[in-house]
């Protein structure tokens, strides 16, 4: 019963730190444009693999959940999603995450989505042929 109540006043002092950053409360659905911005990292070949990242960063400390997707071209097709990652972060200024797929024989195109719920994705893609 004592542990019960101690843990019904720990949720109830920082369940509120959840929402708040900066001294300002925020619910999820009504974070700023200007105070968060997902980043998507060009992807890279490295060892055999194509690496991929990106993130949410912002100007307090909120909580995220960060999906990094990586996309592939091929020819005239569209891109299509081979492979992603994803990571939760909580009371933190950045979140990020990075994947990593093995490369393929062929010319294809590979670009990072990032995705964050509310925030507008990012994405960026190679513009080298390896």
């Amino acid at each position: 019963m004592i542990i019960r109540r101690i843990l019904a006043a720990v949720s109830a002092l920082f369940l509120p730190l959840f929402f708040l950053g900066n001294g300002t409360a925020h619910a999820a659905s009504g974070i700023a444009a200007s105070e968060c911005h997902t980043v998507a990292d060009t992807p890279i070949y490295q060892g055999g693999n194509i690496v991929y990242s990106g993130g949410v960063v912002c100007d307090g400390q909120y909580a995220w959940d960060v999906e990094v997707k990586l996309l592939m071209k091929e020819g005239t097709k569209p891109y299509v999603e081979v492979a992603n990652t994803s990571t939760s972060c909580f009371l933190s200024y950045s979140c990020y995450d990075t994947g990593y797929y093995p490369n393929r024989a062929g010319n294809q195109s590979w670009c990072t989505q990032v995705w964050v719920v509310n925030l507008r994705h990012a994405t960026a893609c190679e513009t080298q042929n390896w």
